[in-house]
């Protein structure tokens, strides 16, 4: 993310202008604007573009006052010198310079996803990602509430954890069969500590591997560590 930064400061990440002026021929398209894409050049991808200033709009809302507000025509410099002096600290790791980083950053990964792997826009993917790494910090606590100073009292001192994208796994479950005229019961429960609800349910088979008797039941239950 520093590399690519610095990159940004010095004019030197590849949007369709920037190859157009290396004689690259091309046609330019935006990809993050979803209604009248226009040419892609730096200040339109990460700033006055459709998707960079509703991005920009979303995490504004973290931060008091509006002593610094943003404006369409901001260049990329004054971007990253308003949006430092959110919530008017100047410590290097607050929020508002952790933030700043992070929406540039997952601007310029959704655009190149957009264009290489053919995938759309869509604002709430660019918001979910800076949120995660964020609550990646905090998590383990690298960061405290003395970085989020000045901000929203909805945010303070973390922001709400964003909800986890649960992968499905598959797993192989190997059932062995009871010796006759046994039957075997598999049973299994699940309960939520919040609100003590739970259920339970089992399963008789024979030696067949055939079903004899099914059950499921509701349970007031909790969880405990032991």
């Amino acid at each position: 993310m520093s590399i690519f930064l610095w990159r940004l400061i010095s004019n030197r990440i590849p949007v369709d202008v920037k190859l157009q002026w290396r004689k690259i021929e091309l046609a330019s398209k935006c990809y993050c604007c979803s209604e009248r894409p226009n040419i892609e050049y730096l200040q339109h991808l990460f700033i006055q573009g459709e998707g960079a200033a509703k991005v920009w709009s979303k995490f504004d809302t973290w931060f008091l006052g509006r002593s610094y507000p943003l404006r369409r025509e901001d260049s990329i410099p004054d971007r990253l010198d308003i949006w430092s002096k959110r919530g008017n600290h100047s410590a290097a790791k607050h929020i508002s310079r952790l933030t700043l980083c992070l929406i540039l950053w997952f601007l310029w990964a959704k655009r190149n996803k957009c264009q290489h792997k053919k995938v759309s826009f869509r604002l709430f993917s660019v918001v979910w990602q800076v949120q995660m790494h964020i609550w990646k910090l905090v998590d383990p606590g690298r960061l405290s509430p003395n970085h989020w100073k000045g901000a929203t009292s909805s945010m303070k001192p973390f922001p709400i954890k964003p909800e986890r994208r649960l992968i499905p796994v598959a797993k192989v479950a190997k059932w062995k069969a009871p010796d006759p005229p046994w039957l075997k019961l598999n049973v299994h429960g699940c309960c939520d500590d919040g609100t003590g609800k739970g259920r339970m349910g089992g399963v008789a088979r024979d030696h067949y591997g055939n079903v004899v008797v099914a059950f499921t039941t509701p349970l007031k239950a909790r969880t405990e560590e032991f």
